[in-house]
């Protein structure tokens, strides 16, 4: 059965600047929507929000976290010990 962690949040005197969670599924866990306001990067509030998530699922069992990064975030979870095992590219199309 799936679990939903709990949403963690980092925040500073300008108040909530990064949010992230996990799904956990067994011994996996999925990071989502991890990340920081346009304001708030480049502070390592982000960062510390993810590395939360990790280690709160860690402590729960998990052995493996995946997630899926922008471009941006690339090196934010590459410093946590994230790296990439394959790549994809996405499509749109537009009417008319």
């Amino acid at each position: 059965a799936a679990h939903r962690d709990s949403v963690r949040r980092g925040g500073g005197a300008g108040g909530r600047v990064a949010a992230g969670m996990a799904s956990r599924t067994g011994r996996g866990a999925g990071v989502e929507c991890s990340g920081a306001v346009p304001g708030g990067r480049g502070r390592g509030r982000g960062a510390a929000v993810t590395a939360r998530i990790g280690a709160e699922a860690a402590a729960a069992g998990c052995d493996t976290a995946i997630l899926q990064s922008s471009a941006m975030g690339l090196g934010v979870y590459e410093r946590l010990g994230y790296r990439t095992v394959m790549t994809y590219s996405a499509f749109t199309r537009t009417a008319g």
